[in-house]
């Protein structure tokens, strides 16, 4: 076996450093707590903007520094400082401020230790070995911590290869991310601004708002006004306003002759909601995404009792009329090996599903049949503070797997509301559900039952299934990216120990000259 690289004390290669604020003469600074960074990344775009920080504790930092929480190590909350407005921002002092002697040790080869399973781990073993009442760590008590140290040249060519997985990885996160937020926008635009509904309407006025209905309140008047300023700075504002002009007139045509005398300038609900033909797509005045969507939305309101204002002819449905289950999880006894996988609230981050931190329950097969997880489920956070609320839906699974007690799994009547289309609408009530807990500070509970008899808005099937199909293939993408994430991440893992011990060796590459010597 390759002999092993040799090791260093953290106090050898790194300093604690708490410099005072301000560094220069400023009365105000952009303030950083530690659950405002996770793994890596800064979690939010508002920070804190705080004047003169009285009584606040703080720490002033510059570019390069690396952040790393002493409260609960092994959660994560680390990152490396590279704002070029560094020296803008303190933070708490329940950070370490790390400053490399980089004469020693490079700055990336460094990080991938510190952050390494392996390494966190440890510290969190080491936090809760000492008395206080959270798991903490300080600098003296890890100052031994011995880190593997090669050559200045070994350590920035196992970096730089596992920092290209690190990247690869990274990119398809922020792929999903960008996914996650089209199929958002999709649904709030069709669902939630009801854009196609309004559009249809202002095309049965011929884009007149004098023409609207007296009897049409207000608040449905501003909206038209809004949609059609937004319409008009369109690039293609006439081609567009002529297409759904043109819809809306092969639409009525469709009408037997007595409704059409009594639709008179509107399209009734009904011929919204005539199936696409072919004469759509063939009039070349009509674009393909009127004849394929708008197609399917009505252009009148009506008022509900419940949710308001809503497209004419759409229903309103209570959770529970609209879902075949919703029910929380089991209570497992866990294991290290074996068993079923179960999610439980660490698993639901940024509405997705993450399986690297599930455990394992050593429950019996027989004994959770019924209870598995299907693909399309919508898991909620029910249990805590801050998480509450919190909502992923399962996209892909990779063996049997169920829920802990915390998470409640909200499955839909896909006859009524289609999975992918189902889990937008819940993610756009995210936060009313959120405010629905009840409880004490400490730990505040999402129950069931008044989950279910919120009042949700069920629109016409031909659109749902419109949208869904849409989102079929955005969630394809990020099912693909998602397992890709997966290998390369166990790759990684693999790897870092085994390089960064030396254990493992990167070949030498021969460059050219010395080919050529």
């Amino acid at each position: 076996m390759t002999n092993k690289y040799p090791k260093v004390r953290l106090d050898e290669i790194s300093n604690n450093i708490s410099r005072p604020f301000p560094l220069k003469k400023k009365e105000k600074a952009i303030f950083v707590n530690t659950g405002d960074v996770s793994k890596g990344a800064f979690l939010h775009q508002n920070y804190s903007n705080v004047a003169g920080l009285p009584g606040q504790a703080k720490k002033a930092i510059l570019n390069g520094d690396i952040l790393f929480s002493e409260i609960r190590p092994g959660n994560g909350r680390y990152a490396r400082v590279n704002f070029e407005i560094a020296d803008d921002f303190v933070v708490s002092t329940k950070f370490m401020i790390l400053v490399l002697n980089h004469e020693l040790m490079d700055s990336d080869y460094f990080y991938l230790q510190l952050t390494s399973t392996e390494t966190l781990a440890e510290f969190q073993r080491i936090a809760e070995s000492r008395s206080g009442t959270f798991p903490q760590i300080t600098f003296e008590a890890i100052s031994h911590y011995p880190f593997y140290c090669p050559d200045k040249k070994t350590q920035k060519k196992i970096s730089s290869s596992l920092i290209t997985i690190n990247e690869k990885i990274e990119l398809n996160q922020k792929t999903n991310q960008t996914l996650e937020q089209m199929a958002q926008a999709l649904f709030k635009s069709w669902f939630v601004d009801f854009d196609p509904v309004f559009d249809n309407l202002l095309a049965s006025v011929d884009f007149n708002l004098d023409n609207l209905e007296t009897s049409l309140p207000d608040e449905l008047k501003q909206k038209a006004q809004r949609r059609l300023a937004v319409l008009d700075s369109l690039k293609n504002a006439t081609e567009y306003k002529a297409s759904l002009s043109a819809l809306a007139h092969e639409l009525q045509a469709q009408l037997p002759t007595k409704e059409a005398t009594q639709a008179a300038v509107q399209v009734s609900e009904k011929a919204a909601e005539t199936p696409v033909k072919a004469n759509f797509n063939g009039n070349p005045k009509i674009l393909v995404q009127h004849a394929n969507t708008h197609a399917h939305f009505p252009n009148e309101f009506e008022h509900n009792e419940q949710l308001g204002w809503i497209p004419k002819g759409w229903e309103v449905n209570q959770l529970s009329e609209i879902t075949t289950e919703l029910r929380r999880g089991i209570s497992p006894k866990y294991i290290e090996e074996g068993g079923v996988q179960v999610i439980n609230q660490k698993c639901i981050r940024n509405h997705e599903v993450n399986f690297t931190p599930c455990r394992r329950n050593n429950t019996e097969l027989r004994k959770i049949t019924g209870r598995e997880l299907n693909v399309g489920d919508l898991l909620i956070n029910s249990t805590g503070v801050g998480t509450l609320g919190r909502m992923a839906q399962v996209k892909y699974l990779n063996e049997v797997t169920v829920v802990d007690s915390h998470v409640t799994v909200v499955r839909a009547d896909s006859e009524i509301y289609p999975v992918y289309s189902f889990a937008q609408m819940m993610l756009s009530i995210e936060d009313k559900i959120e405010a629905l807990g009840h409880g004490s500070t400490g730990q505040t509970e999402l129950s069931r039952k008044t989950v279910s008899e919120q009042w949700v808005l069920v629109p016409k099937s031909k659109a749902l299934n419109h949208l869904n199909s849409q989102l079929i293939s955005i969630s394809e993408k990020i099912v693909l990216n998602s397992r890709q994430i997966n290998e390369l991440t166990k790759l990684r893992d693999t790897l870092l120990p085994k390089l960064i011990s030396g254990e493992l060796q990167i070949p030498d590459v021969a460059t050219d000259e010395e080919i050529v010597d």
